[in-house]
C-alpha cells in the first residue's frame, strides 16, 4: 500500500471516533424522494439578486486585511419536515459567515471564493498558512466561507466541525449541500455588486464537490477549481474510509445501503452538465485517492468534455503538501481567462 493510501486509510479509521458520543440521527430515508429527479434549477435555485452582506471591522492579518462578512443565509429547505427542524434546531446555521482577505489599503480586481473541506478546524489553517501568500500571488482577494455546520455555524450538540454535515440523516446532508451552494452563489452575486472584474470558486474535498455543483448551477462564473473531488456521492458513501461512521449509523438504523445509493444517485449531483465554459475549470485529482476515487473524477471529466486536469501523486490527504503548485496552476488559469473579460471597470 502506498504512503498516500495508508494515510487516507489511517485518518479514515480515526475519523470514526471523532463522532463519539453524538446524538442519534433521525432516519429520513423516506423523505429523500422529495429531492430526486429534479432539474438543477429546482435543486439549486438562484440566489437573491441584491444580497445585503454586512462588512465588519477591518483587522490586520499577516500583512493583509481580514474583514468579517455576514448576512442571513438565503437557503430555503425543500422538505417541510426538515424546514421545521432547520428553523428551531439549527439556528446557528441561519447566518452566512465568511472572511475576506485583501491588501491592507485596497482591493484586488478579481476575487476567489474558497470552500474548505469537511471537519476542518474553522478558518485558521488555510488563513494562516496559505491565503496571505495566495492573495498576493493571484492578485485576487479571497473570500473564505464557513460551510454549514462548521465554525460559527456549528450546533451546540456537535463535538467536532461538520459532524452534522455528512450523517445518516440523509435529508440534512442533502440540505447542507444545497445551502452550501446557495451561500457560494450569494457571495458571487455580492462580489459582482462590489465591482470585481472576475469571480471564481475553488475548494478542497467537500469544498471541491461544492465547487463542481456550483459550476453546474451557476452560469455567471469566471473560473472554478475543484480539488480532489467528484460528484458521485453514492460511490463515496459506499467506499470512502472517512464516511465509515455514516455507513455504520445507517446500518444500525436498518437502512439498506443499496436503497440509499439508488436514491442518492437519483438526487442528481452526479448527472448535471456544466453551466460554465469547461476551459475555465481546472480539476485537480490524486492518483491514489481512497476518499473521492480517481475513476469517479474521470467520469465527471469525461461527462464535462474533458476540462483541464492536474494530477498529484499520493492519496487524498497528500493534497495539502501539494497546495502551492496547485494554486500556481490556478493562478495560471485565472490569467489565461483574463482576455475573455476585459479590463476592470
Amino acid at each position: 500500500m502506498s504512503l498516500g493510501r495508508l494515510l487516507d486509510q489511517s485518518l479514515g479509521f480515526l475519523s470514526q471516533y471523532m463522532h463519539f458520543p453524538c446524538p442519534p440521527h433521525p432516519d429520513t430515508l423516506d423523505q429523500l424522494e422529495a429531492y430526486t429527479d429534479l432539474p438543477v434549477g429546482t435543486l439549486f435555485p438562484p440566489p437573491p439578486a441584491d444580497p445585503a452582506i454586512q462588512i465588519g471591522r477591518s483587522m490586520p492579518w499577516l500583512g493583509c486585511r481580514r474583514e468579517l462578512l455576514q448576512m442571513p443565509s438565503a437557503h430555503r429547505c425543500l422538505h417541510p419536515d426538515y424546514a421545521a427542524r432547520h428553523a428551531t434546531d439549527y439556528r446557528n446555521n441561519h447566518t452566512l459567515w465568511a472572511r475576506r482577505i485583501s491588501p491592507i489599503r485596497s482591493h484586488h480586481p478579481d476575487l476567489l471564493i474558497y470552500a474548505h473541506g469537511w471537519m476542518t478546524p474553522g478558518a485558521k489553517i488555510e488563513e494562516l498558512a496559505l491565503m496571505p501568500w495566495a492573495h498576493r500571488h493571484f492578485g485576487a482577494d479571497i473570500v473564505h466561507l464557513d460551510l454549514p455546520f462548521h465554525a460559527r455555524r456549528q450546533p451546540a450538540g456537535s463535538r467536532v466541525q461538520g459532524s452534522y454535515y455528512w450523517t445518516a440523516d440523509l435529508v440534512r446532508t442533502v440540505e447542507a449541500v444545497r445551502q452550501s451552494v446557495m451561500d457560494i452563489r450569494t457571495l458571487l452575486r455580492w462580489a459582482r455588486q462590489q465591482g470585481y472584474r472576475r469571480v471564481g470558486v475553488a475548494g478542497v474535498s467537500l469544498g471541491g464537490v461544492l465547487t463542481m455543483l456550483t459550476a453546474c448551477a451557476e452560469p455567471d462564473l469566471d473560473f472554478a477549481c475543484p480539488i480532489v473531488a467528484h460528484t458521485n456521492l453514492s460511490a463515496a458513501l459506499e467506499t470512502a474510509p472517512i464516511l465509515a461512521a455514516m455507513r455504520r449509523d445507517l446500518i444500525r438504523s436498518n437502512v439498506s445501503l443499496l436503497q440509499v445509493n439508488e436514491l442518492m444517485g437519483r438526487v442528481g449531483f452526479g448527472s448535471y452538465p456544466l453551466a460554465m465554459d469547461k476551459e475555465r475549470m481546472l480539476m485537480v485529482a490524486a492518483v491514489d485517492d481512497l476518499y473521492l476515487q480517481p475513476e469517479h473524477v474521470l467520469a465527471d471529466w469525461e461527462r464535462w468534455g474533458r476540462p483541464p486536469i492536474h494530477w498529484i501523486g499520493g492519496g487524498h490527504m497528500m493534497i495539502f503538501p501539494n497546495m502551492v503548485p496547485v494554486w500556481l496552476r490556478l493562478s495560471q488559469l485565472i490569467h489565461e481567462v483574463a482576455p475573455l473579460h476585459g479590463p476592470p471597470a
